[in-house]
């Protein structure tokens, strides 16, 4: 897991995830790059740190390969693969394999990494000691996804998972991993970008749909 520090265009900021894939190689979301909101200039990728903004390797790029269907308004097709200069793997530095093929998932407890907020309230927002959390969430269908978004926004290559119980991404997560054993098997998109939304599910860009575009950009 990577966290995101984004300059944009606007002289503002704002925090993403990511998963390093290789040496030079990182996975995120296109809308930390490109939204309805911003465009970004700079990136700041933080490795091998449980801080967002102290520790571990920190390196900057502006080389972000955007899916070229990528749609910002729909968020379809909601995936890039960052340029990184040479990463040296280290205990707490380490790549993570990336799904393919067509299983489901439906039923199986998957893992949400990120650095972003933990609450609504302005207390909850991101701070200078923000930390990496962990969250276990359940896979479910992508019709029961597709009943509370719509089938605009929910495609075949989405991934959802239940907010039941009040777990939950939240903003700051998107472009982070959603991994199931040992592999990321999603991309942090729909919802993470509007709070908190406990108990409403959130949707995930399903990585084996893209499996062979994130191996043409290695």
């Amino acid at each position: 897991m990577g966290g995101l520090i984004i300059d944009l265009t606007s002289g503002q900021q704002s925090v993403c995830g990511s998963s390093l894939l290789s040496h030079n190689r990182a996975l995120t979301a296109a809308q930390c790059w490109r939204s309805r909101r911003h465009e970004g200039k700079r990136l700041l990728v933080v490795l091998g740190s449980l801080r967002l903004f102290s520790g571990g390797r920190r390196v900057e790029t502006n080389k972000v390969l955007v899916h070229e269907n990528y749609d910002k308004i729909l968020l379809h097709n909601d995936i890039a693969v960052i340029i990184l200069p040479t990463i040296l793997f280290t205990n707490s530095i380490r790549p993570i394999n990336i799904a393919e093929g067509n299983q489901s998932y439906v039923g199986d407890t998957a893992t949400a990494v990120g650095f972003g907020r933990t609450g609504h309230s302005e207390e909850d927002g991101i701070s200078r000691q923000q930390q990496l959390r962990f969250v276990g969430l359940q896979v479910i269908s992508t019709n029961e996804c597709a009943r509370v978004y719509g089938l605009n926004y929910v495609t075949n290559s989405t991934l959802c998972v239940s907010g039941s119980g009040g777990r939950s991404i939240c903003g700051g997560d998107q472009g982070g991993p959603l991994i199931f054993n040992h592999q990321v098997i999603g991309v942090t998109s729909i919802n993470a970008a509007t709070g908190c939304e406990k108990n409403r599910p959130t949707g995930f860009t399903r990585v084996p749909s893209f499996h062979s575009w994130i191996r043409a950009n290695m």
